[in-house]
């Protein structure tokens, strides 16, 4: 259960980053701000 609550807050954070950043930003830049790794920030944004 809370890997899933983990996932919905990263998810909700990712996307206040890009409503922030409409000009976008990497993914390495995405996932060192979340702390996770660049291919966690790829499966997430597939979501």
């Amino acid at each position: 259960m809370e890997r899933a609550a983990n996932k919905a807050e990263r998810l909700q954070q990712l996307e206040t980053l890009l409503l922030a950043r409409p000009d976008g930003l990497r993914r390495a830049e995405i996932a060192r701000r979340l702390g996770v790794h660049r291919s966690t920030i790829g499966r997430d944004g597939d979501e």
